[in-house]
């Protein structure tokens, strides 16, 4: 059952989903990083900008999980997602991990499809039909998002 939420995340009943939604996908303060990316990728659009920087927060977000991206990311889109991963810990987590999927409304459509309805795929996460984010969580409910 995919559930359909304000990009605020009210209305979300998961307590680490709300906050996912609400302190990392959509944080609006600046990390310390931007201004070095921004002027080292000078040429992308304010939405390109913003879809780097919640990858940024989404990879220091889930550090320590192994991140595994599926389809074409600009390069931008890399240096920011492992610029994010460096500042988080360095533990392993074997059990856990994240997926990021570009382009599902296009090109990894149908892969998109195949991951919401894998059952071990236990949180899945559409922002915006631009790229789709699973979480891989033992022990968790399964749950679809559209953000």
């Amino acid at each position: 059952m995919m559930r359909m939420f304000s990009r605020r995340g009210f209305g979300i009943q998961s307590p680490w989903a709300y906050s996912l939604v609400r302190d990392v996908l959509f944080e609006p303060l600046p990390y310390y990083v931007f201004d070095e990316l921004r002027r080292q990728y000078p040429r992308r659009s304010r939405r390109e900008r913003q879809a780097d920087e919640l990858l940024f927060r989404l990879a220091h977000y889930v550090a320590p999980m192994p991140l595994t991206l599926v389809g074409n990311f600009a390069d931008s889109t890399r240096e920011y997602m492992r610029r994010g991963k460096d500042a988080g810990s360095v533990q392993e987590c074997d059990a856990e991990r994240v997926m990021v999927v570009a382009d599902i409304s296009g090109e990894n459509r149908d892969r998109w499809k195949a991951i919401v309805d894998d059952p071990s795929a236990t949180a899945t996460f559409d922002i915006r039909s631009r790229f789709g984010v699973a979480f891989y969580k033992p022990g968790f409910c399964k749950q679809d998002f559209k953000i």
